[in-house]
């Protein structure tokens, strides 16, 4: 019997990366000049991260190759919350390691851009149990949501009514 496994994020040299991008050319990110407001939060979130890890911050540290681990992980995103107003996620921790990495995904929340993809889909929309549903009903192929090109459709059952 065969088993599978499905990979979302990927551990290189101690970095954690999406697996999605795992082999592809490192892309060439712009760094993003901050406001003299985003300077201060910035200060400030330099204090947190040295009040952490008990070492003098530079923008190379890396949070976890300087001994931090996932308890200060969740005390690094509820501080960032409390002093900047942002809400990172634990995953922005782990995919941005470095202090200045750190501050970049920061910013870019703050300023109101998501690193999150959004994905377009023709969705199929259903109120359930109180509750406002949609999902898709293409394909999901190389990063998006397709129809079939031959226009066939599977046969599926509905498990609810078994129909």
């Amino acid at each position: 019997m065969e088993k599978k496994l499905n990979v979302a994020r990927l551990s290189v040299d101690g970095k954690m990366m999406s697996a999605s991008k795992y082999g592809a050319a490192a892309e060439a990110t712009e760094t993003v000049e901050l406001t003299a407001e985003e300077q201060e939060i910035a200060n400030k979130l330099r204090d947190t991260w040295k009040a952490i890890l008990n070492i003098e911050i530079a923008d190379d540290t890396d949070f976890f190759k300087a001994g931090a681990g996932s308890m200060d992980v969740v005390r690094l995103v509820e501080e960032t919350k409390e002093k900047a107003g942002v809400s990172l996620e634990n995953e922005d921790v782990y995919m941005a390691t470095t202090f200045q990495e750190f501050i970049q995904v920061m910013v870019m929340r703050m300023r109101g851009g998501d690193a999150k993809p959004v994905f377009e889909y023709d969705a199929i929309k259903m109120h359930v149990n109180n509750m406002d549903i949609e999902f898709p009903h293409q394909l999901f192929i190389d990063g998006q949501f397709v129809d079939a090109t031959s226009g066939k459709y599977l046969k599926s059952i509905n498990p609810a009514t078994e129909e």
